[in-house]
C-alpha cells in the first residue's frame, strides 16, 4: 500500500491507504487529469477533475461528489463513499480535493503540489443567495430547485440563502439593497425576466460599478431561458436544470455583456435580446395562451402569420463586426462620478450620413430580432457562433416582401439556426444600432414589454460578470457555423 504523499512514475499522489469501497481495498491517487481509484486485481477507475464536484469528510468516511454527464448529456449527481481503516485526517484529503475540483484545468501543473499545501489553499466556502420565481414558466421553479439543484450546490460547498419573490419588480428591489460583502454570488431560478429584473435593481445602486460585476448565475425555469442556453450551447454542454447548476457549482465569472438601451421613455440594461415586428407581437401577445406554457408561442405564432402584418421602420447600424472590441472595464475605469455606463457609439447614429460608418435599412419589415448571446431563447438559435461576450449584438431581419411560406421556413429555421441562408434574412453583426418604429408597435426587451418609438443600443463588453464552466473545458459551439454558405456576412435585401 503507498504511503500518503508518495508519487508514481508519472507524478501521481497517493492519498493515504487503505480504503475500503464497495467491500474492496482500494487507494486512492491523485493526477493532474483524475482522481483514481485503484483496486486489487488491477482494477481502477477514474474520475476526470472536469466532472467532480468536491468531497467531505465525516468520521472515518470520505465522500467523493461527482457530476457526469449520461448518455443523453445530463449531468447526474453521484456520491462514492470511500472508508479509511487507518487513523488519517480525512478532513485534509477532503480540501485537497476541493482543491483540484476548483481549479481551471489549463491552471493544473503537470507537478502537483504536496497534499498538504493543497489542503491550506482549499477554497473557501461560497456564500449564496438564491432567488426564486415560484410564478415563472409553468410555476415548477421552486420544485425544480428543491429537487435538482439543491444537491448540486451542497456537493460544491455552496451555502445557500433562498429567498421567494413575492410579487412584479421583488427581484430588482433584492438586488438593490443586497448586502454585496454578505455573499460570494446571486442566482436566479426563473426565467430571463427575472435575470432582467435583478440588472436592473444592480445598475440602480449608488455602487452599480462594483454591484453590476456581482457574480451572478442562471437555473433555467422560465419560459424563454435564453441566457442559460447559450452559456450552455458555448460550453458544448446539453441544455437541462441540471447542468446549468453544475455550470455554477463547477464554474467561475466570466464576463458578460451587457447593452445600454434608451429610448425617449425609458433607459433599461439589457444583457440578452431585443425583438421587433413579428417576434415582439408574439411574444408580448402569448400571454393570453399561457396556460399551454412553452407552446404558446406557437400558437401565438400561428394567429400572427395568417394576418400578413408588415411593420414599417427604420434601422440604423455600425458598420463594424471585424475585431471584438475590448472589455469595458479595461477603458474605464471605476469612479464615484459616473452614473450610468459611458456611451461613446451611439451619438454618431445621427451623423451616419456625414462619417460612413452608419447604414441604414428603412421600409416594411416582417421580422426584427436582436440577441446578445448565441440563443435568444432556448429553441431559437439566432446567432450561430455568437457569444454572450463578443461585444456584439447580432441582428435578424427580414424584409416586408417575405410570403407566408417563406416566413413559415424563417420560423423553423430559427430553432437550428438554418435561417441564415435564407434569402429573405440579412445577419447584421453590430456593436450599436438605432431602430425606430411607429407608435403603436411592441417592443420586447429580454421577453419583457420595452415602452417607445425610438431605441438606441450599445454594447458594453464585460460589463457584468456571469458563472459559466471554464472556457478550457468548452467543446465546439452548438451548431457553430463555418460553412462560406452561412456566413454572416450576406448580402443586403432590399426594402421597400
Amino acid at each position: 500500500m503507498a504511503p500518503e504523499g508518495s508519487t508514481d512514475d508519472d507524478g501521481a499522489l497517493a492519498l493515504g491507504s487503505p480504503f475500503v469501497h464497495a467491500g474492496k481495498s482500494v487507494e486512492l491517487w491523485i493526477t493532474p487529469s483524475s482522481i483514481d481509484i485503484h483496486g486489487e486485481g488491477g482494477d481502477r477507475k477514474r474520475m476526470a477533475w472536469r466532472d467532480v464536484l468536491g468531497a467531505h469528510a465525516q468520521g472515518a468516511t470520505l465522500t467523493i461528489c461527482t457530476c457526469a454527464p449520461d448518455k443523453r448529456g445530463t449531468r447526474r449527481l453521484a456520491a462514492m463513499h470511500m472508508e479509511s481503516r487507518v487513523s488519517s485526517d480525512l478532513t485534509k484529503f477532503a480540501q485537497a480535493i476541493q482543491y483540484m475540483a476548483k481549479m481551471p484545468p489549463a491552471q493544473i501543473p503537470t507537478t502537483l503540489s504536496p497534499i498538504d499545501v493543497m489542503a491550506d489553499n482549499a477554497p473557501k466556502l461560497q456564500r449564496c443567495i438564491v432567488l426564486i420565481n415560484p410564478v415563472g414558466g409553468k410555476g415548477h421553479a421552486a420544485h425544480l430547485f428543491e429537487s435538482k439543484v439543491s444537491a448540486i450546490f451542497s456537493a460544491a460547498s455552496l451555502a445557500v440563502t433562498k429567498l421567494l419573490t413575492t410579487h412584479a419588480g421583488h427581484a430588482s428591489e433584492v438586488a438593490q439593497a443586497l448586502d454585496l460583502a454578505a455573499f460570494d454570488l446571486l442566482v436566479c431560478v426563473g426565467g430571463d425576466g427575472l435575470m432582467s429584473e435583478i440588472i436592473q435593481g444592480l445598475m440602480k445602486r449608488k455602487d452599480w460599478q462594483v454591484a453590476i460585476r456581482f457574480p451572478l448565475g442562471i437555473v433555467p425555469a422560465g419560459t424563454g431561458n435564453g441566457l442559460a442556453k447559450s452559456l450552455l450551447a458555448s460550453r458544448g454542454e446539453s441544455y437541462c436544470v441540471e447542468n446549468s447548476a453544475f455550470g455554477i457549482a463547477k464554474g467561475s465569472p466570466n464576463p458578460l455583456d451587457i447593452a445600454t438601451t434608451q429610448s425617449e421613455d425609458a433607459t433599461s440594461y439589457s444583457f440578452l435580446s431585443l425583438a421587433w415586428a413579428f417576434i415582439a407581437d408574439v411574444d408580448l401577445n402569448s400571454e393570453k395562451f399561457r396556460f399551454l406554457g412553452s407552446a404558446r408561442f406557437t400558437a401565438a405564432a400561428v394567429a400572427k402569420m395568417f394576418s400578413f402584418k408588415r411593420w414599417r421602420g427604420r434601422l440604423t447600424y455600425l458598420v463594424d463586426a471585424t475585431a471584438p472590441p475590448p472589455q469595458y472595464w479595461d477603458l474605464h475605469a471605476p469612479d464615484n462620478e459616473t452614473k450610468t455606463p459611458a456611451l461613446s457609439l451611439v451619438g454618431g447614429a445621427k451623423n451616419h450620413d456625414a462619417d460612413g460608418m452608419w447604414e441604414t435599412i428603412h421600409g416594411n419589415f416582417r421580422l426584427f430580432y436582436a440577441s446578445s448571446g448565441s440563443h435568444a431563447s432556448w429553441d431559437v438559435h439566432l446567432a450561430p457562433g455568437g457569444h454572450v461576450n463578443d461585444g456584439f449584438m447580432h441582428l435578424a431581419v427580414v424584409d416586408g416582401d417575405a410570403s407566408f411560406f417563406s416566413m413559415a421556413q424563417v420560423l423553423l429555421g430559427l430553432e437550428d439556426g438554418s435561417h441564415v441562408a435564407n434569402k429573405h434574412v440579412q445577419i447584421i453583426k453590430t456593436r450599436a444600432y438605432r431602430l425606430e418604429v411607429d407608435d403603436d408597435d411592441f417592443l420586447s426587451l429580454d421577453g419583457e414589454r420595452f415602452a417607445g418609438r425610438h431605441v438606441q443600443v450599445e454594447v458594453h463588453r464585460g460589463l457584468g460578470r456571469i458563472m459559466a464552466l471554464p472556457s478550457e473545458m468548452m467543446l465546439a459551439p452548438e451548431g457553430a457555423i463555418t460553412s462560406p454558405r452561412r456566413s454572416f456576412r450576406r448580402p443586403k435585401i432590399s426594402f421597400k
